[in-house]
């Protein structure tokens, strides 16, 4: 744990309701980065399934 100055204290102290303010919007940040990033990876996936599915119907024949 590194110190932490007079004013992060004071910030960290500071009115509940800027805290849940300031909370609510974390939340909604992670929300929006954590979807973005799950629909990036649902398509990476569907593509590479796609590939392997393709690739495993010409091995058969």
């Amino acid at each position: 744990m590194r110190d932490i100055t007079e004013d992060q204290a004071r910030q960290i102290r500071g009115g509940a309701s800027l805290y849940s303010n300031s909370a609510a919007y974390t939340v909604d940040l992670v929300n929006q980065s954590i979807g973005s990033t799950l629909q990036g990876l649902m398509t990476q996936y569907q593509t590479r399934a796609v590939e392997q599915f393709r690739m495993s119907l010409g091995s058969s024949r």
